[in-house]
């Protein structure tokens, strides 16, 4: 089974702060491109603040393992669905591309998580 995962889950599990039966259960995951750079990203900030950090060669090799979705044909949906839950564009890129692609959603953010459930957008969350 398919799963679109966002970099708030994702990190966690390069951390090993997260292991969840969803992720054992699904042997595909899928995500937008920006996933590389918010990951390298939360790497270099905790590192930076002296805090657990994968190594480069851990979020290289789960990386491997998703299957990274160009952004572009997903903008104009996440945009808008943006703009609808008034939240960050980067999340709704994640929100948009398990919609579209009808997978389910594994995040970390429960702000982001709440905002979908109030929306009437909590199936898509696993």
């Amino acid at each position: 089974m398919t799963l679109v995962i966002d970099a708030s889950a994702a990190f966690k599990v390069l951390l090993g702060t997260r292991a969840d039966t969803v992720l054992e259960e699904h042997n595909e995951l899928v995500a937008p491109d920006l996933l590389v750079a918010e990951l390298f990203n939360a790497r270099w900030k905790n590192a930076r603040a002296g805090l657990l950090a994968p190594s480069i060669d851990a979020i290289v090799e789960f990386l491997a393992r998703v299957q990274i979705m160009p952004c572009f044909p997903y903008a104009p949906g996440a945009a808008r669905m943006s703009e609808t839950l008034d939240h960050p564009l980067y999340d709704c890129f994640y929100v948009t591309i398990a919609q579209q692609e009808n997978i389910k959603f594994l995040t970390n953010d429960a702000r982001l998580a709440r905002k979908l459930r109030l929306n009437k957008l909590g199936s898509v969350l696993a």
